[in-house]
């Protein structure tokens, strides 16, 4: 009676959990459209011309959220990027393990970054004949979209504008959540080196990853399925914990075949970086097809450097 008892409190406990994120998620997305709302029914005064703009705003800044969540993605989680992150392929990967201190965004350093993001573009929506008369303020909602709420004073001939809104369809709030999910399963790995773990996220999730050895430093790329422009989401971050060749041979086994997002430029120096590793890793993963190692086990500052300096995505 007791072990029901205790798997009868286990459910509930479950449930509530549960029902209290869908609330939050509700909630935000409740913000979200009483703002929208709003900034609709102050239009309704608004000359055709001054929608015109307004609309053309709009629709610059739900652009440029795509733009900002990929820019984040790309640091980790940050914009701008943290200082203390690795140049990587394009990537600023951030630190989430440095010296035995964790350090994980939260979803508001997310909405925060896309909101720098944003107030730093803002001025490339104003169309022709507007102009800028104060400085822009963004504040964004992340749930199952990301929504933007954009104060920016614009000048039309005599009038004023100053409210735009902005809405992607993106799911951040579920990247996030498969991106600590990740983090945790490398984070056990580096502590217990259990192969195990990671064999069976990697066959459950579905995900694809990258992974690198730069200096002392382990760099990974963790891959969504194709979001914008029928490209993947790609969020990078870094741990500081020296790895042995054992343990990036036995992360190599595990890694299907991807293509980290480059520019053609940038491929070509890649390939050439880690030609003479992957040939030997060939020979470790007995030569098998569908997997790929993305690494190099050299810990030269020179090939970091060159790493750092490749072309953004």
């Amino acid at each position: 009676m007791r072990k029901k008892g205790q798997v009868t409190l286990y459910i509930i406990i479950g449930i509530l959990i549960i029902s209290v994120i869908g609330i939050m998620f509700y909630i935000r997305g409740q913000v979200a459209a009483d703002i929208q709302k709003s900034i609709i029914a102050e239009r309704e005064a608004l000359t055709q011309d001054e929608k015109d703009v307004s609309d053309s705003i709009d629709s610059c800044l739900s652009d440029m959220i795509a733009r900002s969540i990929v820019e984040v993605a790309k640091g980790g989680g940050y914009y701008p990027p943290k200082e203390d992150s690795i140049g990587y392929l394009g990537f600023n990967a951030p630190y989430y393990i440095k010296d035995k201190k964790e350090s994980f965004p939260t979803i508001g350093d997310f909405s925060r970054s896309i909101a720098n993001f944003i107030n730093e573009n803002a001025a490339a929506c104003i169309p022709e004949g507007v102009t800028l008369t104060g400085r822009p303020s963004t504040k964004v909602k992340v749930s199952n979209s990301v929504s933007v709420s954009l104060t920016m004073e614009v000048r039309l001939q005599e009038s004023k504008l100053k409210s735009f809104y902005g809405q992607s369809g993106t799911n951040l709030g579920t990247y996030i959540t498969e991106l600590e999910d990740f983090y945790n399963v490398v984070r056990r790995f580096n502590a217990t080196r259990d192969e195990l773990e990671m064999g069976r996220w990697i066959q459950s999730s579905g995900k694809k990853f990258s992974y690198e050895k730069v200096g002392n430093d382990s760099v990974y790329v963790l891959m969504t399925e194709n979001v914008f422009d029928d490209k993947p989401l790609a969020f990078a971050f870094a741990i500081r914990k020296p790895l042995t060749k054992e343990d990036m041979d036995l992360i190599a086994s595990f890694m299907p075949r991807i293509e980290v997002p480059s520019t053609e430029d940038s491929k070509e120096e890649e390939e050439k970086n880690n030609e003479e590793v992957t040939k030997s890793m060939e020979e470790v993963i007995n030569n098998t097809e569908d997997v790929h190692v993305n690494y190099n086990s050299t810990e030269s500052k020179e090939l970091g450097d060159n790493l750092a300096q490749m072309a953004a995505i």
